[in-house]
């Protein structure tokens, strides 16, 4: 049976958020035909679909080497999953840390590497003489978990449209929020976007 209240942190952060910004919504509401519910139905512009997911608290003993990744695919994964019947709607992935020492929100680096492959860098090697032909570059490696939109650019190939990292901040959010275009932040995605490339063998394994 579906819950009626949202409970957990990520999702009582994100629902002060739509309140804050007067975006109607309704809360795990029911589609027709769908097994399915998302945590979020937004009706500002059209019909858009959120499902929250929470990173419980988590303080290792020690200290030593950790892969950043794992840990935010396997929610991508989850959403990917929850979105399946939802391919004609536009499917966000919202994510609150509440205290997992390994998962880094805040990181572009670390969440676009999840979603599009390992950040990292490429360059060509000359095999004969076993030195580099030509300039390094940032690129995309394996492992991302939302490929297939960066590639196709399209809703169809994959349900789940975006990520979005749900933080607290210090200040007025609300008018923070408004003062702030969306397109200078679709501007730095952009530009972050630009600096990498999928590498061939990532890329070849989708199309």
């Amino acid at each position: 049976m579906a819950t009626t209240v949202p409970t957990t942190a990520g999702e009582l952060l994100f629902q002060n958020y739509l309140d804050a910004m007067d975006y109607p919504y309704e809360f795990e509401k029911e589609f027709p035909g769908k097994s399915k519910r998302p945590d979020y139905t937004v009706t500002k512009n059209g019909v858009f679909l959120f499902d929250v997911k929470d990173f419980d608290p988590y303080m290792p003993l020690g200290g030593g080497a950790y892969d950043p990744y794992p840990q935010i695919r396997e929610k991508i994964r989850a959403g990917k999953k929850k979105f399946r019947e939802f391919k004609e709607y536009p499917c966000s992935l919202v994510l609150k840390n509440n205290g997992h020492a390994f998962v880094h929100l805040d990181s572009v680096d670390i969440m676009l590497g999840s979603m599009y492959g390992n950040a990292g860098f490429t360059f060509p090697v000359d095999t004969k003489s076993r030195r580099a032909a030509g300039p390094m570059k940032r690129a995309f490696l394996g492992g991302g978990k939302m490929i297939p939109q960066l590639i196709t650019r399209t809703r169809q190939s994959a349900p789940l449209s975006r990520c979005v990292t749900l933080m607290s901040v210090c200040g007025n959010t609300t008018q923070w929020s408004r003062d702030i275009p969306i397109w200078t932040w679709r501007k730095l995605l952009r530009r972050q976007l630009r600096s990498f490339r999928i590498s061939t063998s990532e890329k070849s394994s989708w199309v």
